[in-house]
């Protein structure tokens, strides 16, 4: 979706070049992926830290400085599997530099 072409194995550091004059990146319906997206997000934050990301999606990446806001449905209460509302969570991370 991006538009890289990418002759490796692995697409991250093409995709981290890419994203190095980027403010923003926007994750969607990524639970297949939790793990990958997660090892690959923290690669961003810290070699293109400016780059806010987005990530909407029913799992927490449980990746550092990961800020979660829960979705209410239109009755005000927290959606859940229970009352016909996925429960999804949108993560925005600021562009802060990464202590390990």
């Amino acid at each position: 979706m991006l538009g890289l072409s990418v002759q490796s194995e692995d697409a991250t550091p093409a995709l981290i070049a890419y994203l190095r004059n980027k403010r923003m990146l926007i994750l969607d319906t990524y639970e297949h992926l939790i793990e990958a997206v997660a090892a690959v997000t923290s690669q961003i934050y810290a070699k293109a830290p400016q780059v806010h990301i987005l990530a909407t999606s029913r799992e927490v990446l449980q990746v550092e400085d990961e800020h979660v806001y829960r979705q209410r449905n239109p009755g005000g209460k927290a959606a859940s599997e229970h009352d016909g509302f996925p429960q999804q969570s949108a993560r925005v991370q600021a562009p802060r530099k990464v202590t390990r």
